[in-house]
């Protein structure tokens, strides 16, 4: 277990990753990946809004009733019981929530019955549409994507990922290379080349090539100090106080569980009792 003062290195580099693709990926989908998805023919709607960044959930669900089931044969499932004395037009939503919540905890097959208490007839959808039913996801492997692809793009956010691609035999130094000299051909002003270089260099550690990018940056006359960059390593430090946030809130939540008192739990954490009380 990660302790409140501590964060490991696999999780720096992965909160600096996340931000910078987050950051490429924030006012349009790159066109690399519509084509690969297959929604070429697809733009964002501007006119329905989702969040951008987090989204933010205070959901505290108690179920009515919740149990793990098992038969005679040995088959364990989750019976989940509702009582609803209103004919409420969302509960098909709360149950999918409630779906997701309980089957994060127990991973088992759940039956889920609402138990219907009115006067009137209920009319409540009680069956999602097969489009609106999460069944799984569709798994992208940056590997399978060819490197020279990405490089052929002159969407410099595309070109630096080509460090995390298919590189088809070529050694990880030449791609490195090539990726640079195709930033260099690019009509990138001082500042962008830099924030660009920067990406990169995070993006390359992945690879365990970071070294390799300040090397042959360096070579170039590229050289923009990555090590010792301002904004680089502010973004690493709010990764890692992000990171140790995080920690401090896992481990206080594990804490409650083992019902130790908030006093002893804020010691250990260092979070204040009012923020643990609403954990």
């Amino acid at each position: 277990m990660l302790m409140a003062n501590q964060l490991s290195p696999h999780n720096v580099v992965k909160n600096a990753t996340d931000r910078i693709l987050k950051e490429n990926f924030v006012l349009d989908l790159l066109e690399v990946f519509k084509v690969r998805f297959g929604i070429v023919d697809c733009e964002i709607d501007s006119e329905i809004k989702l969040p951008a960044g987090k989204i933010h959930s205070t959901v505290e669900v108690e179920p009515d009733f919740v149990r793990v089931m098992k038969r005679k044969s040995g088959e364990r499932f989750i019976l989940h019981i509702e009582f609803q004395t209103t004919d409420d037009r969302e509960m098909i939503k709360r149950m999918q929530e409630y779906h997701a919540l309980v089957q994060r905890k127990v991973y088992l097959p759940i039956r889920h019955i609402v138990i219907y208490l009115g006067k009137k007839k209920p009319i409540m959808q009680t069956q999602m549409e097969p489009s609106m039913i999460f069944s799984g996801f569709e798994l992208e492997d940056l590997n399978t994507y060819e490197a020279e692809k990405l490089m052929a793009s002159s969407v410099p956010e595309e070109i630096i990922m080509a460090v995390l691609a298919n590189y088809s035999g070529e050694s990880a130094e030449t791609v490195v290379a090539k990726v640079l000299n195709r930033l260099k051909t690019l009509p990138l002003e001082g500042r962008k080349l830099k924030k660009y270089l920067k990406q990169l260099t995070v993006l390359s550690k992945l690879r365990n090539l970071d070294e390799e990018v300040i090397k042959q940056s360096e070579k170039m006359a590229l050289t923009v100090d990555l090590k010792e960059s301002y904004v680089y390593k502010k973004g690493i430090e709010k990764g890692i106080k992000q990171g140790v946030e995080k920690e401090k809130s896992i481990l206080a939540r594990k804490l409650k569980e083992r019902k130790m008192s908030l006093a002893e739990i804020s010691e250990i954490t260092g979070l204040p009792q009012a923020e643990i009380k609403k954990l």
